[in-house]
């Protein structure tokens, strides 16, 4: 395992897609969007991701240089087409028009369609806590997750992700899954010749469940490795979530369209030539705090939630009651000062992404 510096691997994040021809500013929203994952300790929503984009980019599917326009806008809400840019920019965008909104009309919600993958939600979200406001983001994925007591690839994989900040409390710092598992989680699972936590692979012939994903994994070298059994909902509770969610993105956002219309998989697995279809649908919401009460009021509020949450009596076996990004925070904190670790196999996908371009990554020290 390497140790790389968050400043060198945000600078190779961004010469490699400035070398893919995107203009500085978008290259910008990229590397920052990769790292994001990298810092928190998610690399499988920070340097993996950076493979698909590189999929996408070999095989023009990606607009490098598109900008999102604006389709639908009112006081306190804003509809964009991404025009196929990188999800990382459109995110960024997206998120900024809410907190705009959100400062003349306290709630700013933007939906957002046809853009591709954004790698870690909370990367965007952690923007609104720049403005003390709460942030929210969740898009629907390629379809990978089968309906409660399906087992059809019809449902999203989708990223949650909602901030809230504090005073003298670390802020709230919400990333989570709306399914079970990722496809990246399988393909770690068939590297290491191990198994599932749990039967969450339903058989797409068969109907019965599975801890074993080495039979449905496509090519377990890359990020982008293909699956062809649908991961399945522990219980319903998720699928409910999962469900409001695919309202929210999907079935909300104007123009765009539910999960099970997204292209899965990737175009590697598809042929050349095909364009993807991608980025059904995005929900963005920025909540200003101010034009409710006053900002200091309100963290104070939030601090008071927080200790009397984190002083609760304990669980046997159990040292600390942490809240969300509490943990991920920390990591960051560690991270920056020590250095990433960086997996092997992944930054050799780095290097041929940077190879591919013209790139030295070791002249980029």
């Amino acid at each position: 395992m390497r140790v790389e510096s968050a400043d060198y691997l945000r600078r190779v994040y961004k010469s490699i897609c400035l070398g893919w021809g995107a203009p500085e500013h978008q290259a910008e929203a990229f590397a920052d969007g990769i790292l994001a994952g990298d810092l928190f300790g998610h690399e499988a929503q920070g340097i993996a991701i950076a493979q698909l984009d590189a999929v996408m980019v070999r095989d023009n599917q990606i607009n490098l240089t598109a900008e999102p326009t604006i389709e639908l806008e009112g006081p306190s809400f804003g509809a964009l087409n991404a025009n196929r840019c990188l999800g990382q920019y459109a995110m960024v965008k997206a998120m900024d028009m809410a907190i705009e909104k959100a400062k003349q009309s306290a709630v700013g919600v933007v939906w957002v369609h046809s853009w591709h993958d954004i790698g870690c939600a909370s990367a965007y979200t952690k923007r609104a806590l720049d403005h003390n406001m709460v942030g929210i983001l969740s898009v629907n994925t390629v379809p990978l997750t089968a309906p409660y007591g399906g087992r059809e690839m019809l449902m999203s994989a989708a990223p949650l992700s909602f901030v809230c900040p504090a005073g003298d409390q670390l802020p709230i710092i919400a990333d989570m899954a709306l399914c079970q598992l990722y496809d990246f989680q399988m393909v770690e699972a068939v590297k290491s010749g191990g198994r599932l936590e749990g039967k969450y692979l339903v058989d797409p012939d068969t109907g019965e469940l599975t801890d074993d994903p080495a039979p449905y994994i496509i090519d377990p070298s890359v990020r982008s490795c293909g699956c062809t059994a649908a991961t399945v909902f522990a219980d319903a509770k998720l699928y409910l979530v999962n469900i409001l969610f695919e309202i929210l993105t999907g079935l909300l956002t104007p123009n765009g369209f539910a999960t099970h219309m997204n292209d899965y998989p990737t175009q590697e697995h598809l042929g050349k030539g095909k364009e993807i279809k991608r980025g059904g649908g995005a929900f963005l919401m920025a909540i200003d705090p101010s034009k409710l009460m006053e900002v200091g009021v309100f963290k104070a509020r939030v601090d008071q939630w927080i200790s009397t949450i984190k002083s609760s009596k304990l669980q046997s076996g159990i040292v600390e009651i942490l809240l969300p990004g509490e943990r991920a925070q920390r990591e960051q904190d560690k991270r920056l000062k020590k250095g990433v670790p960086v997996d092997e196999a992944l930054w050799q996908h780095v290097v041929t992404m940077a190879t591919e371009v013209g790139l030295d990554v070791d002249a980029l020290r």
